[in-house]
């Protein structure tokens, strides 16, 4: 995980006979350069100082064209034919150490900047569009742009309160291959090995964990809370014969289609679906239509929930390894 933020966007890679302006890269240094030495803590530095910090082939250098405070939390950029810099600022990405994402309120933003005197340098800023929950990606089109952004989603939702397991029990072990590349995509996904949960179930998981301990047993987690940008990456790089393992992070469906998928008789699925939402595993809603206009009644969609693709996960593991022992561990062997 980053521990600073970039704090300089728009450094334009150009051709140099002469330095022209005062905020540039050092010429004349070794290339390639040798791998240099930085200080542990990582600390934010200014323009002037992350210039002196490049080494450019010969006849190349740096120039400054923006920094802070014309921009702020910059992640990704792209350049319009006007010479305009468009860029996706995030200040919810990640605000501290201690609690990783979600951070969702809508303080991102898109901005535009312009060199207006031609002096190469940025000075005019314009905010194309704002309100947005940590949007990720964009590029210029001929008539517009296009943002990449998480789906927004309505209802009465619970409040963020992400805590660290093992904050709440250090006995909790961790086994989180995702932060390696053992698992079965092969890739690393998450820059460490933490598990985070909503507070509630957080504590009900230790509660669990200290009643295993008296027994000698103890809880090895995997994972946990996971971001939506990682179960989308999960979505389109699993195999289609094989997503009936991972989460669709924005499928829904009706109860008529549930049933004919499960292959249920018409009726049987509704008290089936609401023990489910009673225990967690999914949410619903009733879409907003005017019946008289489509002439029918209003349908009630329902959608897995993080709890609910968890437990479906074990419970076909199970159902495909019925004779294999309990994932239970004594909490003396757990590693």
């Amino acid at each position: 995980m980053m521990t600073s933020k970039l704090r300089i966007i728009g450094i334009v890679l150009v051709g140099a006979v002469a330095t022209i302006y005062g905020q540039n890269s050092p010429a004349n240094r070794q290339w390639p350069a040798e791998v240099q030495k930085v200080s542990d803590d990582s600390p934010a530095l200014s323009p002037d100082e992350a210039l002196k910090t490049f080494y450019m082939p010969p006849g190349y250098h740096l120039e400054l064209v923006a920094s802070e405070p014309l921009i702020q939390d910059p992640i990704v950029m792209d350049w319009d034919p006007q010479g305009r810099l468009w860029v996706v600022e995030m200040p919810g990405f990640v605000p501290d150490l201690q609690v990783p994402e979600p951070f969702m309120d809508p303080i991102g933003k898109i901005v535009v900047l312009e060199d207006t005197n031609r002096d190469g340098k940025m000075d005019k800023r314009t905010v194309f569009a704002d309100g947005l929950v940590l949007a990720r990606s964009l590029k210029v089109l001929d008539a517009g742009v296009l943002v990449a952004e998480p789906p927004k989603e309505t209802g009465d939702f619970r409040t963020p309160d992400l805590v660290e397991l093992t904050a709440l029990d250090p006995t909790i072990k961790l086994e989180v291959r995702y932060a390696t590349t053992d698992n079965f995509l092969g890739t690393v996904f998450y820059s460490q090995a933490r598990a985070f949960m909503q507070r509630p179930a957080a504590e009900a998981l230790v509660r669990a964990h200290q009643k295993l301990k008296k027994l000698g047993y103890g809880l090895l987690i995997h994972d946990a809370y996971r971001p939506w940008y990682v179960t989308r990456m999960f979505w389109d790089a699993t195999p289609d014969d094989k997503k009936v393992f991972v989460a669709d992070p924005s499928r829904e469906m009706y109860g008529l289609q549930i049933g004919q998928e499960a292959g249920l008789a018409s009726g049987t699925i509704h008290p089936i679906l609401a023990r489910l939402e009673g225990l967690g595993w999914v949410e619903s809603r009733w879409e907003d239509i005017d019946t008289r206009a489509e002439g029918r009644p209003a349908r009630r969609y329902y959608r897995l929930t993080a709890a609910g693709v968890q437990s479906a996960r074990l419970a076909l593991a199970r159902a495909y390894r019925p004779r294999r022992a309990a994932s239970l561990r004594p909490a003396t062997e757990s590693t």
